[in-house]
């Protein structure tokens, strides 16, 4: 519930005490109903290392249940899908939707997970500008829904043909839509997540045809459900939805920006807000860019190199503020790479988690014809106890001029995140 609701928090909490009990009962958990809950919350936040929890958890369960295989394929779709490999995620949607569909010889299929997985195969359709075909699968589906009596749990379905009818340019067709689906959570009571989706969703609308009364209006009732500016993680999702209005209208944006509140970055944990930076990046390339904008914000500097460890060797996959590295740059960062890589002391040993993994590593800098110092940043994270090094940032000029409010955390939040989109597969 406390994941529904946008409260990353208070589910942490809840989280370590089921943990607390499990271990002091001596009779195993008879249901497992809420990890589809919890899946649905994951995916709607963006949290790559929340889906994958529940993705060990069903495994288990989908080696002897039908019923949680279809949920385990469905886990794998929407975590290729956040992870931005679009053709991938359609592919995988489309087997879900094959093993979940209604079946005409009267077989059980759990109905909730094919139509999150239509809606999740028409939103990556989307993302591939395959707007036409994504509202022909809406259509077909809620026509099939509406056969079989089902109602409430088709509104992800509606709501992302209404995204699909407004990109067409139907503009009043989706809003009717979208709305209609606002208005039966309402009566219902819905709060949090799939309200704030559907919200969203007629911003978004709103954006696109270029009604700022609407995108007002339901951007606030946005960051009402999300959270904005109480510690969620959602938080993310609304500046970003605050960055394609503010695009889109000069005007606007200050009135909100009063209305919802603080800086995301004061109001998320660092994790959260790496996770909401990097979700929907549509390749490496781009995680890595939006990756090295932070650290560049972080360190109050312009200028900045992402290089990752791929397939055993550094690549650089970003650049900020510069058309390219100097002379020499690559031999000093793999050298730098190698050696920490190599290096078995113990600078890490006495730390105790992902949130502190990681250490801005001490060494002379690299300096340029021009005499610019360019600072190493090794790429580190945790995982089962052991440090992992994902590849070396550069950072230009004066990294020091103000106290980061991310510092190592962010660090081992961002090279924890570029691992698990398989963006960089560092040494241990």
């Amino acid at each position: 519930m406390a994941l529904q609701l946008g409260d990353a928090e208070g589910a942490e909490r809840y989280r370590r005490k089921a943990e607390v009990l499990a271990l002091q009962s001596l009779d195993p958990q008879m249901f497992n109903s809420t990890l589809t809950l919890e899946l649905s919350a994951h995916a709607l936040s963006g949290d790559l290392t929340g889906i994958q929890h529940v993705i060990a958890r069903i495994e288990p369960l989908a080696r002897t249940s039908p019923s949680w295989r279809i949920y385990a394929e469905l886990a794998q779709a929407q975590f290729t899908q956040l992870r931005g490999d679009l053709e991938e995620a359609r592919a995988r949607f489309e087997r879900c939707i094959g093993l979940a569909a209604p079946d005409a010889g009267g077989g059980r299929r759990p109905p909730a997970a094919w139509l999150t997985a239509v809606a999740g195969y028409m939103e990556t359709l989307m993302g591939l500008e395959r707007h036409a075909e994504a509202r022909a699968v809406g259509e077909k589906a809620l026509a099939t829904a509406h056969e079989h009596g089902i109602g409430l749990a088709a509104h992800d379905v509606a709501r992302a043909l209404a995204l699909a009818e407004a990109r067409l340019g139907d503009f009043e067709q989706a809003v009717t839509r979208v709305e209609a689906v606002i208005g039966e959570q309402e009566r219902f009571g819905t709060e949090g997540l799939p309200l704030g989706a559907s919200y969203e969703a007629r911003a978004r609308i709103a954006i696109w045809a270029g009604d700022e009364a609407a995108l007002e209006k339901y951007a606030a009732l946005t960051a009402r459900e999300y959270r904005h500016g109480r510690g969620s993680a959602l938080g993310g999702r609304w500046e970003r939805l605050m960055a394609e209005a503010r695009r889109a209208s000069a005007r606007m944006p200050a009135r909100l920006d009063m209305d919802t509140g603080s800086d995301p970055s004061a109001s998320q944990s660092t994790a959260e807000r790496v996770v909401e930076t990097l979700r929907g990046a549509p390749s490496a390339e781009e995680r890595a860019k939006r990756a090295l904008a932070l650290l560049c914000e972080d360190r109050s500097t312009r200028v900045g190199y992402l290089y990752l460890a791929v397939e055993g060797r550094l690549v650089l996959l970003a650049a900020q503020g510069s058309d390219g590295p100097p002379d020499g740059l690559l031999e000093y960062v793999r050298d730098y790479y190698d050696e920490c890589a190599g290096d078995a002391g113990d600078a890490t040993a006495a730390l105790t988690g992902t949130q502190i993994a990681s250490v801005l590593t001490e060494r002379a800098a690299f300096r340029d014809e021009a005499g610019v110092d360019h600072r190493p940043v090794l790429m580190t994270y945790l995982e089962d106890g052991l440090s992992r090094h994902a590849g070396v940032a550069v950072l230009v000029g004066d990294t020091g001029s103000r106290d980061p409010y991310g510092g190592a955390t962010l660090v081992a939040a961002l090279s924890e995140q570029l691992a698990l989109a398989k963006d960089a597969r560092g040494a241990a």
